[in-house]
């Protein structure tokens, strides 16, 4: 099936419910538009088939919910938007092999490349907090032969006890720096936890 371009993606959903849900009249109203022939004639009855608001991008309830949260927290000060650490880690492969969550292609068309790679590759696992004012890292997660290792709640622990916490003491910053992490199982261990709220309070995320 030819993938859709967004604006067409869009326009489907937008077509969709201004005529009341009619997947006939969408599908006609789309050839017209964009001039497509016999063979794209089910395309948008494949997309409004399964869910129309997967016609584009719907946030989740959970998404929309965090956004209040914080924007109820720069409102009452309690956050301040231009001073927050956005902190997460990637996997670096060492054979040259790009981590697709690392790395992000942007065009009209899907690309379709073939991409070979052995079996096991040696990586690098690296940390790092970036903020509007600051980058703290590069941290490497390795042992004291220099060879990585797998991060787990204490080993992140251990990273925000002798690298990052003493880097915001240095710089005078850990009173006004406000925290962010994902929910990845090393950063909601329990003792990881306690230990950001004794350090951050209200200023985590």
């Amino acid at each position: 099936m030819t993938r859709l371009k967004l604006e067409e993606r869009t326009n489907v959903l937008k077509w969709y419910y201004k005529n009341h849900g009619s997947i006939v009249t969408t599908q006609r109203r789309f050839r017209r538009f964009y001039n497509f022939r016999t063979l794209l004639n089910q395309i948008p009855s494949k997309i409004l088939s399964r869910d129309p608001t997967e016609a584009i991008y719907c946030p989740k309830r959970e998404e929309i919910n965090f956004c209040k949260l914080i924007a109820g927290k720069v409102e009452k000060k309690e956050i301040d938007i231009g001073n927050i650490d956005w902190s997460d880690e990637a996997h670096f492969h060492l054979s040259g092999h790009v981590n697709k969550q690392n790395m992000r292609i942007w065009g009209e068309e899907k690309p379709d490349p073939l991409d070979s790679k052995p079996l096991t590759q040696e990586k690098v696992t690296v940390w790092c907090a970036v903020g509007s004012k600051r980058i703290i890292g590069l941290y490497f997660y390795e042992n004291n032969e220099g060879s990585r290792v797998t991060v787990n709640g204490v080993r992140y622990l251990d990273k925000l006890k002798s690298y990052y916490i003493p880097t915001l003491r240095r710089r005078k910053e850990l009173g006004s720096i406000t925290f962010q992490q994902d929910g990845a199982l090393p950063h909601i261990a329990k003792v990881v936890l306690d230990f950001l709220r004794e350090k951050f309070d209200k200023k985590l995320i």
